[in-house]
């Protein structure tokens, strides 16, 4: 991914999303609780998906 002349380079996509969910921690925007708790919504949602697909 390049982002205002910056490239960062990622195993998976697991990695850059841990990235972008730390740096909200890191930035003030979320507290880890909100992160995990977006974390378990989203997977949620994913399987619901994958279920009915």
């Amino acid at each position: 991914m390049t982002s205002k002349g910056v490239t960062r380079t990622f195993a998976g996509f697991q990695d850059a999303a841990t990235e972008a969910w730390l740096s909200r921690i890191w930035s003030g925007q979320h507290t880890s609780l909100d992160n995990r708790a977006g974390q378990q919504l989203g997977t949620q949602v994913a399987d619901f998906v994958a279920r009915h697909l």
